[in-house]
């Protein structure tokens, strides 16, 4: 008897967005456009509020419990397209069809609660002018902001984290307040020195002096300088904001802390936590070996960081799933459980639902604990695969090891998969697809 199937948990979502065509509707069917209760925006200049009163968001989203493959797609209005064209200038040879306006679009964070674009503009002739934005909504009171993208004389470095700030004073007057946190490096400074950029959009104003929205802080460690950073995963827990390099540790800091000043002399301290040391990569294997986050992911649980590691060494069905939590008063490691790939195979939940003994790929934990897998084909041995994969992927309660959940996915960026909760799209209010 094959296992009920319940609601997808999770959606795999395409990080590129669909800038195509600017104006009108997304071609295809199945495109709701995101309802947006508020539009603003923070630090872009003269003609940045109308630009984002002319923005719209779209989403299609896997709703089929089988097929969860989803998408996103941005549109703007005509008077929208005409600042943007105004802004990045006309192309000097009107004969020359490469002149025309790019724009182009990539998802940076998506989580419960909002989803962070990147998006840009510019011509390939003609006057090098190009404009870059961050927009975020914000599911939680339905709002859009658009951002200027980076503070003028910084260079980012890492991902993105975005975090709900915990003050009263903002529960207190009912506002979901967030802060947007990048590590960068300042370009004005020799040698240049490695900062962290702050942006609370809904208590932002634009700064004279090229920043922005954004407050540059220089960074601190408290105790060892990682040196080296490549970062893979952002995530916030317990008030703070991190980004782990799943090679060597994570480094973190206190959201509160770090924007509770707006003195940008002020440095915000940071700390330093390494991996078990088991699961330390050297720099020759990280330059040899598949991109990690195939292999590892981190992620908050319960409010408590989680790191689970495939170990891929020997044969597919000896593949070591171990999982570890991290006590951050100690700054300590705990293993909770390990156990070989073929554990899972043999569940019968999972023989009843018909899944092939494939490699566990791209990992990623669910709020509520769950581990969630792609069973990749031969694909993965392939530079490039066309035309587009399709593979199985599922979810497992590892303290109860148990099957809760499969589906097929589709047409995904399988190096590098966005994975993420498919309450987020479930319950937004849409309207109906429109120009």
């Amino acid at each position: 008897m094959a296992a009920a199937r319940r609601s997808a948990p999770v959606l795999v979502l395409n990080s590129f967005v669909d800038m195509d065509e600017l104006t009108g509707a997304p071609d295809g069917e199945g495109w709701t456009r995101l309802k947006c209760a508020s539009k603003t925006a923070y630090g872009c200049g003269e003609h940045g509020q109308e630009l984002v009163e002319g923005l719209a968001l779209y989403a299609r989203f896997g709703d089929d419990p089988v097929l969860i493959t989803s998408s996103m797609a941005i549109r703007m209005s005509d008077a929208a397209l005409r600042r943007v064209e105004e802004a990045t200038g006309v192309p000097v040879n009107h004969r020359v069809r490469c002149g025309k306006l790019e724009a182009w679009g990539a998802i940076e964070v998506a989580d419960q609660h909002r989803i962070v674009i990147g998006v840009f503009f510019r011509r390939d002739y003609g006057r090098r002018d190009s404009l870059a934005y961050r927009l975020l909504y914000d599911k939680t009171v339905m709002s859009l902001s658009m951002i200027q993208y980076l503070p003028d004389d910084v260079k980012a470095f890492c991902g993105i984290v975005a975090v709900v700030d915990p003050s009263e004073c903002a529960a207190a007057k009912g506002v979901v307040n967030y802060e947007l946190l990048i590590l960068a490096r300042s370009q004005k400074s020799r040698p240049r020195a490695d900062v962290l950029c702050i942006c609370t959009p809904p208590a932002s104003t634009a700064a004279s002096n090229g920043a922005g929205p954004w407050q540059t802080k220089a960074r601190r460690f408290l105790g060892r300088d990682p040196g080296l950073f490549f970062t893979d995963v952002v995530f916030a827990c317990q008030g703070k904001a991190f980004w782990v390099d799943l090679s060597q540790g994570l480094v973190y800091c206190d959201v509160l802390r770090a924007s509770s000043s707006g003195n940008d002399s002020v440095d915000v301290d940071f700390e330093f936590v390494e991996l078990p040391q088991e699961h330390l990569l050297g720099f020759k294997t990280m330059l040899e070996d598949e991109p990690r986050k195939m292999s590892r992911t981190m992620a908050c649980v319960d409010d408590t960081v989680w790191f689970a590691c495939i170990d891929r060494h020997g044969s597919c069905q000896d593949h070591l799933v171990t999982l570890w939590t991290l006590d951050l008063v100690e700054r300590q490691w705990t293993k909770e459980m390990e156990f070989p790939t073929k554990m899972l195979w043999a569940l019968d939940s999972f023989k009843e639902a018909g899944l092939p003994e494939r490699v566990f790929m791209d990992p990623s934990l669910t709020p509520d604990g769950a581990l969630c897998v792609l069973l990749a084909g031969d694909h993965i041995m392939m530079e490039y695969a066309y035309p587009p994969v399709e593979d199985h992927i599922c979810s497992f309660d590892l303290r109860r090891k148990r099957l809760v959940w499969h589906a097929i996915v589709h047409d995904y960026h399988y190096t590098d998969p966005l994975i993420v909760p498919s309450s987020f799209f479930q319950t937004l209010l849409c309207l109906p697809a429109g120009p």
